[in-house]
């Protein structure tokens, strides 16, 4: 195996205030003498003077500059005085290099500050011979390592750590000590490549067999609830699944009294100096005016104080964002949101799913989003022979021409229509394909919800459930086109228990001989004796009046080749005798017609 190649072991750069930023590293072992890993054996000395070197950083007895908050050190440090160094280290190098057979002569003069740290480490005190002593700890931190990446630890033989605990002269500032950094051989390397490979086959295997084991699972779960009349999604408590979705947490009245608090306490100040919630409540404690705990208000008080804070949440909520900027981010983050669930009811639900949204004005930032699972794109291609992104333009473009707050020009009798086909397509949904069945307001107790368990959900508040037909205001009009528009209000089949109430309570009726069904009002004349009726739609036919009098026959002629009235085409004669209409007379001649209708013009 062959050496690495050389890399100059001491090279440090130490930017910043260093010393006390030196953390504990993990420690690494130490082999051999330090000239050892120095000079290695591939190294030329042939033109190094040893003896000029050593004397020379001998000489200078001038100690390190105290180090303190004044000394900014932004580049490599370049002393001009060299630290003091005892005379006996120059011995041991000179012995070492002796023992490599090599001439005490290079071509790489070491660096200043290099020899500064041998100085150092050998002024501080060593373990034999003037050696710097080595601890079985390293240290190092990113404090050193320049943000440009340039002359860095990494990949090096050593790092430089600190040595809090050295005694030494009062004017010796202790910087760092050299340590050996763990170096990964070929082998080590081949080795650790192995291992990666090997553990990357095996949970690959271990996902396979997974997905086999959770489709094998899905199946049992499936054929379970079949079995035991669960639905195809439901999963039993003791298989410990645990619930999917999260509700959104109810307004309490203790989290209102807070939230009333905060707007009490939180009056005049700035929006940097506003208190949070905890120093909130350690405010409340002190205040005897809002000590007073929410259980321990009357039922009213916590009542309104939970209707006041779910009014400040839907206000929260639906408020319009206050700049372009605020509303994209908040169009962004929801629609992100949005998403996510709308994936996730895909994969535990076995569902599909698009949405579109777009921006309703130019100067909205609100970005146009479309997103869908993957076979609706298929979908509307087969069905429509659209485009999805085609939609999603058109879509931009009606959203954009569009004029909110505008005055409707939607009759009464058009809102009355437009409710009639959304009652009618919205039910749709939960017949069978071709399905029809006819809506019925006055008994839908018995004719729908008895009859065919389907009901409809979301109806408006405070609208009557009565015909279209029989509703005057436009408002409840409205309110009802909105909600089936929205899908706030939809039809939806009865569940299990719901068919069960509506039976007993259909037997119940029935034992006590109680008509559901509302009865017709009577007639006025109920129980009179009619005879023949009159129409009073039907209008007697007069002699007198145009009006009234048969339709005209046209007579056939021969072709004369001018065309007639079988072929459909007339022409006109080439001279005209007279210019008064012979209708008149015509009709006075022919037996068809009325011979009084003459004398009545």
């Amino acid at each position: 195996m062959s050496e690495p190649p050389y890399q100059h072991p001491l090279l440090f750069n130490l930017p910043g205030t260093f010393g006390t930023n030196f953390d504990q590293a993990p420690p690494a072992l130490y082999s051999g003498s330090l000239s050892d890993d120095i000079f290695p054996l591939d190294m030329d000395m042939s033109t190094i003077d040893w003896t000029t070197l050593i004397n020379d950083v001998s000489a200078a007895g001038d100690t390190l500059p105290p180090i303190g908050d004044d000394l900014h050190l932004d580049a490599p440090i370049s002393l001009s005085n060299a630290p003091s160094i005892s005379p006996n280290v120059g011995q041991p190098l000179l012995g070492d290099v002796a023992q490599c057979n090599a001439s005490p002569h290079s071509s790489k003069p070491l660096d200043t500050t290099d020899s500064q740290h041998i100085a150092s480490e050998g002024a501080n005190g060593s373990s034999s011979g003037g050696y710097p002593s080595l601890p079985t700890s390293d240290a190092s931190t990113p404090s050193h390592i320049p943000e440009n990446g340039g002359n860095s630890l990494s990949g090096g033989n050593y790092t430089i750590g600190r040595e809090p605990d050295v005694e030494g002269p009062e004017n010796d500032v202790p910087v760092g000590t050299v340590r050996q950094r763990a170096r990964v051989g070929k082998e080590e390397a081949a080795r650790k490549k192995v291992t990666t490979l090997v553990n990357r086959q095996r949970k690959q295997i271990a996902d396979e067999a997974a997905a086999d084991i959770k489709a094998r699972w899905d199946q049992e779960r499936v054929e379970f609830n079949e079995k035991h009349g669960f639905s195809p999604d439901y999963a039993h408590p003791i298989f410990g699944l645990g619930g999917t979705i999260k509700g959104t947490r109810t307004a309490s009245a203790s989290n209102a009294l807070n939230s009333r608090a905060s707007i009490y306490f939180n009056q005049g100040r700035a929006p940097g100096e506003r208190l949070g919630m905890p120093a909130v409540m350690a405010m409340m404690k002190m205040d005897p005016t809002w000590s007073t705990k929410a259980k321990d208000l009357d039922e009213e008080e916590q009542e309104e104080l939970r209707a006041e804070l779910a009014h400040k949440r839907e206000e929260s909520a639906t408020a319009l964002r206050p700049t372009r900027l605020s509303g994209s981010k908040t169009a962004d983050i929801l629609v992100k949101r949005i998403d996510g669930d709308l994936h996730r009811l895909e994969a535990q639900t076995d569902s599909m799913f698009f949405m579109m949204s777009t921006k309703r004005s130019h100067d909205s930032a609100v970005k146009t989003a479309i997103t869908g699972s993957e076979d609706v794109y298929d979908f509307f291609l087969s069905m429509y022979k659209l485009d999805p992104y085609t939609i999603l333009k058109d879509f931009q473009l009606y959203a954009l021409k569009r004029k909110l707050d505008q005055v409707s020009g939607d009759s009464i009798d058009k809102l009355r229509a437009l409710i009639v086909n959304l009652v009618r397509s919205s039910m749709a949904i939960v017949l069978k394909p071709g399905q029809q069945i006819p809506m019925s307001y006055t008994n839908f107790q018995v004719n729908i919800l008895e009859k065919y368990y389907i009901k409809i959900i979301g109806w408006p508040a405070g609208v009557p459930f009565i015909k279209p037909a029989d509703i005057g205001s436009v408002d409840d009009l409205r309110k009802i086109v909105a909600a089936f528009k929205t899908g706030a209000a939809y039809w939806r089949p009865l569940t299990a228990h719901e068919k069960r109430v509506v039976m007993d309570d259909v037997k119940k009726r029935k034992e006590m001989g109680v008509s559901a069904i509302k009865p017709r009002a009577k007639r006025s004349d109920c129980g009179i004796t009619r005879g023949p009726q009159e129409n009073p739609k039907r209008k007697k036919s007069t002699p007198s009046g145009k009006e009234n009098a048969p339709a005209r026959k046209r007579v056939r002629v021969e072709d004369k080749g001018e065309g007639t009235a079988s072929n459909g085409i007339f022409k006109s004669r080439s001279t005209i005798d007279t210019d008064e209409d012979e209708d008149e007379e015509q009709v006075g001649d022919s037996g068809d017609g009325d011979g009084e209708a003459d004398d009545d013009e």
